[in-house]
């Protein structure tokens, strides 16, 4: 039977993951927001697109202005692929995915720490002779912390070998198998065939392996073991990601919004419009008046 311990920290950490899915879905779409609505930029995409036509019917291309919905019916995307309500299909379907995930992960951690320890689990005291917890392992680092607010204890140093042996682990088997379960699950909870389900294994695990090394994830992992307890680092790291995600979100909305409206970028834009304009393209068409055509 799960323990208190386990239920907490999944239930912490999954609170936690909700709440960055939520802010996720609400500011992802908005992060350009600013460089969609700069004059200079829409004059550039407007004429290009009329400078490659092929462009403005690319599937993902946005138009300016038009909600997605509608941008993916003239797409001749939304047949294909209709898009998922977010609150009534999308949300309850990740928070199931990311409940089970955690509760894995939790046991791969604890298990990860019975292996290979990150202390030694003798304490040595300062009278010389060595006692050992008789709590179970989600108490432990408890007792530990009372023991040395006493005065009884002192903390054994950190075993840095098993440390960095349990962070590589992590960042290979750990990863492999974590990308693995939640791509199979996810398939089933999206009710994919399981024949989608392999033709896309293996390009989503092997790009999901690469880009977890380009993020802050190993840094996160690391720190995780060496301070963190066992029991406490899923929601370390749900936490992590989520401080990450909005500050890396509030960096590029605001170097975004800077970058469009300095000089070079603006010169660029309209050096750039003018010779498509001379070429032929994006030349507004001249207004016809009534009675012309008489």
């Amino acid at each position: 039977m799960p323990s208190s311990t386990m239920r907490t920290a999944v239930l912490q950490a999954t609170v936690v993951c909700t709440i960055s899915m939520i802010i996720s879905h609400h500011t992802t779409g908005s992060v350009f927001d600013e460089v969609w609505e700069n004059e200079g930029f829409r004059n550039f995409t407007d004429t290009m697109d009329q400078a490659d036509p092929s462009i403005a019917g690319r599937p993902g291309r946005l138009k300016l202005g038009a909600s997605n919905s509608t941008n993916a019916v003239n797409n001749g995307t939304m047949a294909d692929e209709p898009l998922e309500a977010f609150y009534t299909v999308v949300f309850p379907r990740d928070v199931i995915l990311n409940t089970i995930i955690l509760m894995l992960q939790y046991y791969w951690y604890t298990w990860l720490e019975r292996m290979l320890p990150a202390r030694p689990r003798r304490i040595e005291a300062y009278y010389g002779r060595t006692e050992k917890i008789e709590e179970s392992d989600d108490r432990e680092e408890e007792v530990v912390k009372k023991w040395i607010a006493q005065g009884r204890v002192k903390r054994a140093s950190l075993n840095w070998c098993n440390t960095f042996l349990k962070w590589i682990i992590e960042l290979t088997i750990g990863r492999l198998w974590l990308y693995t379960v939640s791509h199979f699950l996810g398939g089933l909870l999206r009710m994919e065939s399981p024949r989608k389900i392999l033709e896309t294994f293996t390009t989503r695990i092997f790009f999901d392996f690469i880009a977890s090394f380009i993020s802050t994830g190993p840094l996160c992992d690391l720190i995780a073991f060496i301070i963190i307890p066992a029991p406490k680092q899923i929601v370390f790291m749900a936490s992590w990601t989520l401080v990450t995600s909005i500050f890396i979100t509030f960096i590029i909305r605001t170097v975004a919004s800077w970058a469009v409206k300095t000089d070079l970028a603006q010169s660029f834009m309209k050096n750039a419009t003018d010779e498509r304009v001379r070429q032929g393209f994006g030349a507004r068409p001249e207004i016809q008046r009534i009675g012309d055509e008489l």
